[in-house]
């Protein structure tokens, strides 16, 4: 494979959507799905990432989802960017930008987005990256209860 047909792949989602079963099943499950199966046409790094509240960190229930999400897609990095929201959800962004560096830069991302406020991130990281691809997923997920 040469470098023109590799990429990587991020799911990026927001809002606490992990944390409902229906919304993370789709998303953790398809990301697995995509880092699992090797073909010539697979990414060659999938990843999710996760913003929210700093809070989220420390919070146990979340923590522990994040736990359950890891051991059930062992071949998906998923980091946890976290901002604080008065001070403009810093560090996000800085965040944002040293994870994508970590992905290579040489290599394009695919970012898929869960929803407009995930899409708000990946176009701000998009005038740093402009190789980049933003693929929006606007489907309604979170109606479902816990």
């Amino acid at each position: 494979m040469n470098i023109e047909q590799q990429y990587n792949l991020v799911y990026i989602t927001t809002d606490g959507e992990y944390k409902i079963p229906t919304a993370a099943s789709l998303l953790f499950d398809r990301a697995q799905y995509h880092a699992a199966n090797k073909t010539t046409d697979t990414p060659s790094k999938t990843e999710v990432w996760i913003l929210g509240a700093m809070l989220e960190y420390v919070d146990i229930p979340s923590q522990s989802i994040i736990t359950e999400l890891s051991l059930k897609c062992p071949d998906i990095r998923i980091r946890m960017l976290n901002g604080i929201k008065l001070l403009q959800s810093f560090p996000v962004m800085p965040l944002l930008k040293f994870y994508r560096k970590l992905l290579n830069t040489k290599i394009p991302v695919i970012y898929l987005c869960k929803g407009t406020n995930s899409f708000f991130w990946a176009a701000k990281l998009q005038q740093f990256f402009p190789n980049d691809i933003i693929v929006i997923d606007v489907g309604d997920y979170t109606s479902q209860t816990k």
